[in-house]
């Protein structure tokens, strides 16, 4: 944009974080800010306020509402390093007043904000006790109607007679009224004639109430749902924790707590008290508490309809923030649950106008992924360390003390890569209960495709699926996988895809030196692959992720393109063509083991802790530590770096060597089958290899 050379009025809606930063770039851009702020300081939804509404479900649209969902003990769930703003960091003070840690209270945050007002002197832009209740287009211009009411006294009472209220015209509004106040309820078979309590986490602020409570349910898995079981399980005699992202037979004790349960969903709820869950599992409840998020409400907002709220979703909004019918004059920030969008938001002051049209309508997507699925399949040919013994100076207790391999299988001439894909691919569907039908994409990870224009089709149609799903190789070498699956949530996440097949498969044996005793004891044949699905938001098992490549380090392991004889059938062309005729191939593997080394134990760890870091979590908070399957010292010195003991690391490296891209989703599909990986557990991967690339995923099975 520009800069402007018009200055407009432009009304903002909030003075939380998205407010702040918007009114600080539209007041940098020349316009004229108000920012409308119902409450008496700024910070949004991080203003703490002990009251709690009359109703506990908050569903009674004449209750007296409160704003604040804030529970007392709350601490982010995100590092400070990565909540504040670019040019603002959110550092820790000295002040005895404040929050040091990394994780910080509450209050913490709204410090944070109101220094960042008071820095850039926002509050003189602020109305505040000012609420908005209806915004609405001037008839016959793109002008916007605000009116707004301030109250007279402090009677918590609302009655009419007790307001004043304005009406102003605007150029240009900003919504950023956030998305923390109107709750959403479980919808729970039964729940009309059951006599027990109902409330939302919306009105929960402190445990002691809770005290003596013989049987106390929360509906919910995400961030409110663990911390307040948590805390009411230090007063009622029994927590029980429904979640619907478990498999239907969860029943768990919860680590540290003996009077906890984790169970899967709700199945209905009974006259006599009695709660239902899926697993069939029947206890007599006091109390549910419905931990189960928020809806999207604009109760102010008049636009014949041109933005609406379906199933949570507000659309059709151009990069989640501008309708294409209506931009750049009205604008939406901080729809996606984060900081973002602000320091552009300039637009919304409207001096470039965005195109209509149904290219341009992008609907804001709370889709979120998960892992339904996996499979894997590998050759039938086993090579020992003992047969490699017979070709090259080596033996069984030199190569596992070096690598921890023992094993390794590897494709002969009579076996195919798309079929060793294509099985794996299968298993995973089938354990899904998903039809290669309903197939969206198929993701193909290899380094050693049966075509040089790619693989991914082929598997698309050893499936069978009829309706030609997309289909595409991704070449990353042992890293493959890890982007594979980033590729799938980034799919997913933009609303066109529903069921993604990750693939993992490569056949590095062809590309082996069977003379080289450092490369030809390393590596294996093998297929993997994961069903990738869109679910609700709330349930989404992708985290976070950390890319990352250095094409310095390629020559410490690489297998580059050489040229083979002349092609003597084309040589008499060669003075007409003006170069001769090459047939072309690839070399050998060629690795500098000490340098790949390396690389592994000082990337590799930094990668994963960034992962750990962007989804709130430690190396102790996961289940399992599951890294591309290289070499068993590798994967001990990462553990001992991340603080994972070794009960917890993945490895079937012993039986099937270095797979590359296959090695991840071959490990995991053990691992799941086992019974080792349950629905719901956690767990950081990693990739790295030739490139170099490497790269980790924070992810949560089922």
């Amino acid at each position: 944009m520009p800069t402007s050379l018009i200055s407009r009025n432009v009304a903002v809606i909030g003075a939380g974080a998205s407010g702040l930063v918007a009114a600080r770039e539209l007041r940098r851009e020349g316009h004229k800010v108000v920012v409308f702020e119902r409450e008496n300081q700024i910070g949004g939804t991080w203003v703490y306020d002990p009251r709690v509404e009359p109703d506990p479900l908050s569903l009674d649209p004449n209750r007296l509402i409160i704003h604040s969902s804030l529970y007392s003990s709350l601490r982010t769930n995100l590092p400070r390093e990565v909540m504040g703003f670019r040019d603002y960091p959110f550092i820790a003070k000295t002040d005895k007043t404040r929050d040091p840690r990394r994780y910080p209270g509450h209050r913490e945050v709204l410090f944070y904000l109101q220094d960042f007002a008071r820095e850039f002197e926002i509050e003189d832009m602020v109305r505040f006790e000012t609420e908005v209740v209806y915004v609405g287009l001037v008839e016959g211009s793109k002008k916007w109607k605000v009116r707004s009411k301030k109250k007279r006294g402090d009677n918590d009472v609302e009655v009419a007679s007790d307001f004043r209220f304005f009406d102003e015209i605007y150029d240009s509004v900003v919504v950023c009224s956030g998305h923390f106040t109107e709750p959403r309820v479980a919808e729970i078979p039964g729940i009309s004639s059951w006599p027990g309590k109902q409330m939302h986490s919306h009105n929960y602020r402190v445990p002691e109430p809770f005290q003596d409570q013989v049987c106390v349910i929360l509906i919910g898995s995400a961030a409110s749902a663990v911390d307040i079981s948590r805390e009411i399980a230090h007063f009622a005699k029994e927590v029980h924790v429904a979640s619907r992202s478990v498999a239907d037979e969860t029943y768990q004790e919860q680590p540290g707590y003996d009077n906890m349960r984790l169970h899967s969903a709700i199945e209905c709820v009974r006259d006599d008290g009695s709660v239902v869950f899926q697993n069939g599992r029947v206890v007599l409840a006091d109390i549910i508490l419905h931990c189960t998020g928020y809806k999207y409400h604009f109760p102010f907002l008049e636009t014949n309809g041109i933005v609406t709220v379906d199933d949570n979703h507000v659309g059709p909004l151009y990069k989640h923030v501008f309708p294409p019918v209506l931009a750049p004059w009205i604008s939406f920030v901080g729809l996606p649950w984060k900081f973002e969008y602000s320091n552009w938001l300039a637009l919304s002051a409207g001096v470039k106008g965005l195109k209509s049209g149904e290219s341009k309508c992008i609907m804001l997507i709370s889709k979120g992924c998960k892992l339904v699925g996996s499979g894997s399949a590998v050759p039938t040919l086993q090579v020992s360390n003992d047969d490699l013994a017979k070709i090259v100076d080596t033996n069984d207790e030199w190569i596992s003390v070096r690598t921890g391999i023992r094993n390794r299988r590897v494709l002969t001439g009579k076996d195919s890569l798309i079929s060793l894909a294509a099985e794996a691919a299968s298993k995973a569907l089938q354990m899904a209960e998903v039809e290669p039908d309903d197939v969206d994409l198929v993701l193909m990870c290899t380094s050693t495709p049966e075509d040089l224009f790619g693989s991914a089709p082929q598997i698309q149609k050893a499936l069978g699926c009829k309706r030609n799903p997309l289909a595409y190789d991704i070449t990353a070498a042992c890293s493959g996988f890890i982007l594979g699956l980033v590729s799938a949530a980034c799919h997913i996440r933009g609303g066109g895809f529903q069921n993604v097949l990750v693939v993992g498969a490569d056949s590095l044996s062809r590309y082996v030196d069977w003379t080289d005793r450092g490369t030809c004891i390393l590596f294996g044949d093998a297929a993997g692959a994961v069903l990738v699905q869109a679910c609700d938001s709330e349930d989404d098992g992708l985290f976070s992720f950390d890319l990352h490549s250095d094409g310095d380090g390629q020559r410490h392991l690489k297998a580059t393109i050489k040229e083979n004889e002349v092609d003597h059938a084309l040589e008499s062309n060669g003075s007409v063509l003006g170069f001769p005729p090459w047939h072309t191939s690839y070399s050998c593997i060629q690795m500098n083991g000490k340098e790949v080394f390396r690389f592994a134990v000082r990337c590799v760890p930094q990668s994963v802790e960034s992962a750990l870091e962007k989804a709130g979590l430690t190396g102790s908070s996961i289940d399992w530590l599951l890294l591309h399957q290289a070499n068993q010292r590798i994967l001990d010195a990462v553990a001992t770096r991340l603080e994972v003991p070794p009960e917890r690391v993945i490895s079937n490296l012993v039986n099937y060597g270095n797979t590359s891209a296959a090695s991840i989703p071959l490990a995991l599909d053990e691992a799941v089958r086992s019974g080792k990986v349950k629905p719901g557990h956690t767990i950081a991967t990693a990739g790295f290899g030739a490139g170099l690339t490497w790269g980790s995923a924070i992810i949560r099975w089922g």
